[in-house]
């Protein structure tokens, strides 16, 4: 118990606590990230094969 109050007191719990948010926070804007990329390719793969579609009924 006074360990545990001596941490606290120390900044040692704060200091865990800052870094436990700032790896979710960080995993969080790398799944984002990939989540915009992958629409982003989906978007381009979609747009390729309208025109492929296009340009092979025109011919």
């Amino acid at each position: 118990m006074e360990t545990d109050m001596v941490k606290l007191f120390n900044g040692e719990k704060i200091r865990t606590l800052k870094l436990k948010d700032k790896k979710r926070d960080e995993k969080l804007k790398q799944q984002v990230l990939d989540y915009d990329v992958s629409n982003v390719d989906l978007f381009l793969n979609g747009l390729s094969n309208i025109l492929i579609y296009k340009n092979h009924i025109s011919k």
